[in-house]
């Protein structure tokens, strides 16, 4: 039940970074799911935003 619930939340998750204009390609969200939708895995993820995203200074 519990992985439900966390397919739930990425599903969310990116729905709402669409909603940002912010995209991810598709083989990273697969990897994600398969490497951390274990039932023994408790990792959490954590989106960081800056003020300078993806600039070279």
């Amino acid at each position: 039940m519990e992985v439900n619930k966390k397919k739930k939340a990425i599903i969310q998750a990116h729905a709402s970074l669409k909603i940002d204009r912010i995209y991810i390609s598709p083989n990273y969200l697969r990897n994600y799911v398969k490497n951390n939708l274990s039932p023994n895995n408790s990792r959490t993820l954590k989106l960081k935003r800056g003020y300078q995203n993806g600039a070279n200074t």
